[in-house]
């Protein structure tokens, strides 16, 4: 059996970055590799490739109705978790071919704090999102 690195995955996955609104922690990135690990228990050889669409938003809005049943329906938004979960060294964005360009402007937009990614701005601009090599093969 190959020697993977849990330590490192666990220990990664306990420092991530995660907004707080008071005392209490958003849990929008928790939810989000739930989500993931959902999609890893459906299905053996499921690809280290995640893009945006109905099978990881619906597997996203399932999870947190699970743990948050009360929940308004319009304020569950993968697209945050999505894109800031790259700032944790193990979520990677693989940007279209053709819009590089256009996703380097949204994140020049994003970071003089003029607008943020849409979850129609990251299916345009993001083919998926792939976890570290490591992390997969855990």
């Amino acid at each position: 059996m190959p020697n993977f690195p849990y330590q490192e995955v666990i220990d990664r996955i306990l420092a991530m970055h995660v907004m707080k609104i008071g005392n209490s922690k958003s849990p929008h990135k928790y939810i989000l590799l739930l989500t993931l690990i959902r999609l890893y228990d459906q299905n053996d050889v499921q690809e280290n490739k995640f893009p945006l669409d109905d099978l990881l938003e619906s597997t996203f809005k399932s999870i947190w109705f699970e743990l948050f049943p009360e929940t308004n329906p319009k304020t569950i938004m993968i697209e945050y978790p999505f894109y800031h979960l790259i700032s944790d060294g193990f979520w990677f964005l693989s940007i279209r071919n053709d819009k590089h360009a256009v996703y380097e402007e949204y994140d020049a937009a994003r970071k003089r704090k003029n607008a943020r990614f849409t979850k129609r701005r990251l299916i345009e601009t993001v083919e998926y999102a792939q976890l570290l090599p490591a992390v997969h093969e855990c």
